[in-house]
């Protein structure tokens, strides 16, 4: 997975290694049946077990950590998903949440607790955000590796892309309820007041930490990244 972020510097390097690498890491998350953790908490004569539940969480933080990459990339390099709906069912199954990673919060050595708890409010967002972009982006950068805008679209396919919109929105008005963005001018600092009086409400000065600000920040990034080609070539 983590391969996936590297790219060559030589211009006569591998072609896209980055999705090379995450389609192995989708490849062996496959082989390790990543993608139906939901099967592994099937009660059995004496209920779910343990050993269950532990292997249940680990193959579902593989599996979203494949997706939300999977949605990242495309984003930064105008590539299709390799996780569509077609691959893995998203209505059927629970998303990655603040109670899968519970067992977090008290084991870092760099955030404490409640930071801890911010970040993983966030990371819940951005998820989120993932689902949504799972249609979207393979309207803007189908799977055919042909261009979404320029061409005629069905009636269903501009019914889909108005829905997305939408939800984007929807889940824009939401995010910035919870998580203000963060920066200077005028405008921020009426957001940076609206995230103290936020902070202030769920306990507090963590939610100004600095790598809550820079991860709030970073998924309002990627949020405006999809905005651009959605908004600018389906615009009708």
């Amino acid at each position: 997975m983590f391969l996936s972020f590297w790219t060559p510097i030589s211009r006569s390097g591998a072609r896209k290694p980055n999705s090379t690498w995450l389609s192995i890491a989708i490849h062996h998350a496959k082989v390790a049946e990543a993608h139906r953790y939901a099967s592994f908490a099937t009660p059995g004569p004496n209920g779910v077990t343990v050993t269950q539940l532990k292997r249940q969480n680990t193959l579902k933080r593989l599996w979203w950590c494949c997706i939300i990459r999977d949605r990242i990339l495309p984003l930064g390099v105008r590539r299709s998903i390799q996780i569509t709906r077609a691959h893995f069912d998203f209505d059927a199954n629970s998303t990655l949440c603040a109670a899968d990673l519970a067992d977090e919060v008290d084991r870092s050595k760099v955030y404490n607790p409640d930071t801890k708890r911010a970040l993983i409010d966030i990371l819940g967002q951005l998820i989120d955000l993932c689902v949504l972009l799972t249609d979207m982006l393979v309207l803007v950068y189908p799977l055919d590796d042909t261009p979404g805008w320029g061409k005629m679209m069905r009636p269903d396919e501009m019914e889909r892309v108005r829905d997305g919109k939408v939800a984007l929105r929807r889940w824009y008005k939401g995010a910035t309820l919870k998580f203000p963005m963060f920066g200077g001018g005028s405008s921020a600092r009426t957001s940076n007041n609206m995230a103290s009086e936020a902070g202030t409400r769920r306990g507090g000065r963590e939610y100004h930490h600095d790598s809550v600000i820079l991860y709030t920040n970073l998924m309002y990034m990627y949020y405006q990244y999809v905005l651009l080609p959605i908004f600018f070539f389906f615009h009708n």
